[in-house]
């Protein structure tokens, strides 16, 4: 239907109201995926296809993740049965969205995997184009937005390492589920090492958005396949990503000088009352 609100904004992945909210929307702000927005082709550079990237990791659940990770990630004999429990914050850790637990005898705990369920930041708002499709009305103009792969990788990568590192003492695992887009982007931007699943205290489990032929304009999730790394990994890439030059850095603060000359610059005097 055209209007979530007619559906009480039942999310139905998650099977509850949704969850995701907006500065610019009252209320939910149902708006799960979105796409790039593509290039017609140049003479000397082929044209670039849309691609629709998820924005919210409720919208991961349309896959069987549980079932994949026990598959394809437990710590040992996949169970016959498994227990979730949701957000579960940890002392000195923070919050971790899933605690996938198999039973033992008399209500304990045998052994467990920890889920993190991640999709892309977005810079800019895609609000006008939400409020302009439950009114029916025709933009003038099409919204600015991107996605910040970066501010991912900076926020994201450093609370894995953290994580994974407990999970190694704890002798199992912690799986980081996204879309492909985004996998491809942490791990291109990290350079990690991948480890055998085995060997593995972190696993990214990549899921592709594929479109559903009976249903144009819908689209499903499929699983590409898991991928092993360890948190040593993850935090060599950030200790020893190359730096720039020198020359380049000193380039950047000429720039910035030039910015603020002429009516704008800060006398020596003005500089070391500020401090």
């Amino acid at each position: 239907m055209r209007n979530p609100v007619n559906a009480g904004y039942q999310c139905p992945f998650v099977n509850r109201e949704c969850t995701k909210r907006s500065h610019y929307v009252d209320g939910p702000f149902p708006v799960c995926s979105v796409f790039t927005k593509g290039k017609k082709a140049k003479k000397s550079k082929p044209a670039v296809p849309k691609e629709i990237v998820c924005v919210c990791p409720n919208r991961l659940f349309q896959a069987d993740v549980f079932n994949d990770i026990v598959q394809h990630c437990w710590p040992g004999d996949p169970p016959q049965n498994y227990n979730v429990a949701k957000e579960v914050n940890v002392p000195n850790m923070g919050k971790i969205d899933c605690v996938l637990t198999e039973p033992g005898e008399n209500g304990s705990i045998k052994s467990f995997v920890s889920v993190e369920l991640q999709a892309v930041d977005i810079t800019g708002s895609y609000s006008s184009a939400y409020n302009s499709h439950i009114n029916s009305l025709v933009m003038e103009k099409s919204p600015t937005y991107n996605f910040n792969w970066m501010n991912v990788y900076k926020r994201y990568i450093t609370q894995l390492i953290h994580k994974g590192f407990a999970h190694h003492h704890w002798g199992t695992r912690i799986v980081a589920v996204m879309q492909d887009k985004l996998v491809d982007r942490l791990w291109g931007i990290g350079n990690f090492q991948e480890s055998a699943i085995k060997d593995s205290n972190i696993v990214f489990m990549s899921y592709k958005m594929t479109e559903n032929p009976q249903e144009p304009g819908r689209f499903n999730l499929e699983l590409i396949r898991p991928i092993g790394t360890n948190h040593m990994s993850l935090m060599n890439s950030v200790l020893y990503k190359k730096s720039p030059s020198k020359e380049e850095f000193l380039k950047m603060v000429e720039k910035n000088m030039l910015r603020f000359s002429g009516s704008e610059a800060i006398e020596e005097g003005e500089f070391n009352a500020l401090q």
